[in-house]
C-alpha cells in the first residue's frame, strides 16, 4: 500500500519540473528577440556614429570661414586712415619669454642701385628753413667754398689721371672713381645749400658722408676710347645748356634769396626745377669726370608712369628721397625761365665784352701811339745828347734836357684824356706819377752846371725811366688782357 502512494507524489514532481522547463523556454524565446533588438540597435547605431564623424569636417568648415571675416576687419582701418599702416591682430605675436635682441645700427641711406654708368642723384622735399641761416648762407658757406676750391685743384690732376687710364684699360680705376664721384657728390652739396637754398642743413666735410638731403650715386663702367680721347669736345653742348641753366640760376638767386627769406620755405615748383637744373649740372660734372658714358639728360624732368617717384622704403631719418623727377607745369616754366635768363645774360655779356673790347682797342691804339711818340723823342734825346758832347757844350745839353721834358709832359696830358677801364685805373695813375718825376729830374738837369751834379742826377733818371717802362707795360696788360 504504501508503494502505490509514492507513485503518484513522483508523478506529481515530475508535471511541476516539466511546467518549470516550458516556462524557462518561454522565456528564452521572449529574451531572443529583445537581444537580437538590442544588437540591430548598436549596430545601426554605430554606423551613424562613422558618418556623425565624417560629417563632422563639413560643420567645421563654416570656422575656418571665420580668419576670413576677421582678414575683412583688418582692412576696414586701412580704409578709414589711408595713410597709416594699421597692426593687424592676428599678426600680434605672443610676448616672448626672452628679452628681444637689440636693434640693428641704422643702414646707410639707399638711393637705389644705379644701372651701369647710371648717376642717380637723389634729393630729399624741400622744408622749412630758419631765416637768420637764410641771411647769413653766403657767410656760412666760405668754409666749404675754400674746401671745395682745394678739391676742385685735386679733382683736376685726378680726371687727367683718369684719362689716361681710361683710354689704355677702357674704363676708370676704382680708387679715381670713388674719389670723383664723392667731389662731385660734395660740389652738389654745396650748390644745394649755397646757390639754390635747397634745404637748412649744413653740408658735411666728410666726403662719403651719406646722411644729407642730397646723394649722388654712380656706377662706373666700360667706357669707349674713342668717345673718352674726344670727351672735352663732345661734352662742349653741354657744356653750353649747363653754362646757360646756371647762369640763369644765377640771375634768379636774389629773388630765390628774398622768397626764402620771407616765407622760410621753398615753394615746391621752384624746388623742383632747382632740382632738375642742379641734376643736370651733376650728371654733366659727372660725364667730364668719365664717371659715366651717358651724355647729360633730363633737364625738364623725367617721363610721368616711368616708376614711382620715391623708394618703397624711406630712409631710417628724414623724409623718402625723390630718385625721379616728374615736373609740374609750373617746375617746367620756371626752367624755361631759367634758360631765357641765362641766355639773355650771356647774350649781354657777349654783347658788352664786343663794345669792352672795341673799347679797349681803340685805348690800345691811342696808348701804342703816344708811347710810339715818346720812344721817337727818347731817341731824338740820345743822338742830340751825343751831339753835345761833341761839340755843343753844356747849353746844348740842357736844351736837349728840355726838349725831352716837354715830351713827356706831351705824354702826360694824353694819358690824363684817355679813359681806362675801372680795373686800370690804378695802373694809369702810377704810370703819370713816374712820368711826372721823369719830368720834374730833366728840369733840373737843364739847370745843372757841375758834372757831379749832373751824373747823379742822370743815373736818377735812369732809374725813374725803368720804373716807367715796368709801369706802362702792366697798364698795357691790364688793358689788352
Amino acid at each position: 500500500m504504501p508503494t502505490r502512494k509514492a507513485a503518484p507524489k513522483k508523478a506529481a514532481a515530475k508535471s511541476v519540473a516539466a511546467k518549470k522547463a516550458v516556462a524557462k523556454k518561454a522565456t528564452a524565446k521572449k529574451a531572443t528577440p529583445r537581444k537580437a533588438a538590442a544588437k540591430a540597435a548598436a549596430v545601426e547605431k554605430a554606423p551613424a556614429k562613422k558618418a556623425s564623424a565624417k560629417k563632422a569636417p563639413v560643420k567645421k568648415a563654416p570656422v575656418k570661414k571665420a580668419p576670413a571675416k576677421k582678414a575683412a576687419v583688418k582692412r576696414a582701418p586701412a580704409k578709414k586712415a589711408p595713410g597709416r599702416a594699421a597692426t593687424p591682430r592676428a599678426a600680434v605675436a605672443p610676448t616672448p619669454t626672452a628679452p628681444p635682441p637689440p636693434p640693428p645700427p641704422p643702414a646707410p641711406i639707399d638711393v637705389g642701385e644705379p644701372t651701369p654708368g647710371e648717376v642717380t642723384v637723389a634729393f630729399e622735399g624741400p622744408g622749412p628753413q630758419r631765416r637768420l641761416t637764410v641771411a647769413f648762407r653766403i657767410i656760412l658757406a666760405i668754409p666749404h667754398l675754400l674746401y671745395l676750391f682745394v678739391l676742385s685743384i685735386a679733382a683736376a690732376f685726378a680726371v687727367i689721371g683718369a684719362w689716361f687710364a681710361a683710354l689704355f684699360l677702357g674704363r676708370v680705376p676704382e680708387g679715381l672713381a670713388i674719389f670723383l664721384g664723392r667731389v662731385v657728390q660734395y660740389n652738389a652739396r654745396f650748390i644745394a645749400y649755397t646757390q639754390l637754398l635747397m634745404t637748412d642743413r649744413y653740408p658735411p666735410f666728410s666726403l662719403d658722408a651719406e646722411d644729407y638731403v642730397v646723394s649722388v650715386s654712380t656706377s662706373p663702367t666700360k667706357l669707349n676710347r674713342a668717345a673718352v680721347f674726344f670727351r672735352l669736345i663732345i661734352a662742349i653742348p653741354a657744356n653750353i645748356v649747363t653754362s646757360i641753366v646756371m647762369g640763369g640760376l644765377q640771375v634768379m638767386g636774389v629773388f630765390v634769396w628774398l622768397i626764402v627769406l620771407v616765407t622760410g620755405k621753398l615753394p615746391t615748383p621752384l624746388f623742383e626745377a632747382e632740382a632738375a637744373a642742379l641734376r643736370y649740372a651733376t650728371r654733366f660734372y659727372a660725364y667730364v669726370s668719365l664717371l659715366t658714358p651717358d651724355y647729360p639728360r633730363g633737364l625738364f624732368g623725367d617721363e610721368a608712369g616711368g616708376g614711382a617717384a620715391e623708394p618703397s622704403e624711406p630712409p631710417p631719418a628724414g623724409r623718402p628721397r625723390i630718385t625721379r623727377l616728374v615736373l609740374s607745369q609750373a617746375a617746367r616754366r620756371l626752367v624755361i625761365l631759367f634758360i631765357v635768363l641765362g641766355v639773355l645774360t650771356g647774350v649781354g655779356s657777349g654783347v658788352a665784352g664786343a663794345i669792352q673790347g672795341g673799347r679797349a682797342t681803340a685805348l690800345q691804339h691811342d696808348l701804342d701811339e703816344s708811347h710810339d711818340r715818346l720812344e721817337g723823342q727818347v731817341k731824338q734825346y740820345s743822338t742830340d745828347a751825343q751831339g753835345c758832347a761833341v761839340s755843343g757844350g753844356l747849353d746844348c745839353v740842357h736844351a736837349a734836357n728840355n726838349r725831352l721834358a716837354d715830351a713827356f709832359e706831351a705824354f702826360g696830358r694824353r694819358i690824363e684824356s684817355l679813359k681806362f677801364p675801372t680795373t686800370s685805373i690804378d695802373a694809369a695813375e702810377q704810370l703819370l706819377s713816374d712820368n711826372q718825376a721823369l719830368v720834374a729830374t730833366l728840369r733840373k738837369l737843364a739847370t745843372v752846371n757841375s758834372l757831379t751834379e749832373y751824373q747823379q742826377g742822370a743815373a736818377t733818371f735812369q732809374r725813374q725811366a725803368n720804373a716807367f717802362d715796368a709801369d706802362y707795360q702792366t697798364l698795357y696788360n691790364e688793358i689788352v688782357l
